[in-house]
């Protein structure tokens, strides 16, 4: 089975857009909201899954071996005071990256059955993308006049989207005992799966300045 797992989080850098500085020494956010622009990093994951479509009225058998190196992505979010420090608001994230997929298949002999051909090569221009939407509720703590500690939390929604090879086209001559994939052509099919994730609660902790 086939499994698409979100991306991992494992930093951030914030930067909040202010309606103004806080008076000194004041305790309360006074401004009418924030946005955020923030990014962050995605580190590789790998995952496989096996396809058998029919060639030569017979099964083939086709493991596949994906990769996703580590990729950078983005998210942006904004919200509006509601009751003294405490603020709702929404945030997307997104990434894309092309992924590679090491291919190892078995495909049916033309004349005769049970009589696999192995075949193996790689797959390219394969892509891997995610977009979430993060609702949360924020409480802002005021630390000094141009700084604040914001503390966050929320459920987030994940679509994932993957392309994945669904077949090959080999080169084969007579008797085709035998058979290649070809070199400039590694897939012939090519399917996309896509996945909605289950809201995840989701906290955050930052630190902002006022600009």
């Amino acid at each position: 089975m086939l499994m698409l797992k979100h991306p991992l989080t494992i930093g951030s850098l914030m930067l909040a857009v202010l309606a103004g500085p806080l008076p000194a020494n004041a305790q309360t956010w006074s401004d009418r909201g924030y946005l955020n622009v923030s990014g962050w990093f995605q580190p590789s994951a790998s995952f496989s899954n096996t396809v058998r479509p029919i060639d030569f009225s017979e099964a083939s058998e086709i493991d596949n071996r994906y990769h996703t190196g580590g990729v950078p992505g983005f998210e942006a979010d904004g919200g509006v005071r509601v009751w003294r420090n405490l603020a709702v608001g929404v945030g997307v994230s997104r990434f894309s990256k092309e992924t590679t997929a090491a291919v190892s298949a078995q495909i049916p002999h033309p004349f005769f059955f049970n009589k696999p051909r192995a075949v193996s090569g790689d797959a390219a221009s394969l892509t891997r993308d995610e977009t979430a939407v993060h609702l949360q509720a924020l409480w802002m703590v005021a630390i000094s006049r141009r700084w604040q500690l914001a503390l966050s939390g929320g459920p987030s929604w994940f679509s994932v989207g993957q392309d994945l090879v669904g077949d090959v086209t080999v080169t084969q001559t007579y008797p085709f005992d035998t058979a290649t994939l070809p070199a400039r052509r590694r897939f012939t099919a090519r399917s996309r799966k896509s996945d909605s994730i289950p809201a995840r609660t989701r906290a955050t902790c930052s630190v902002r300045t006022s600009v």
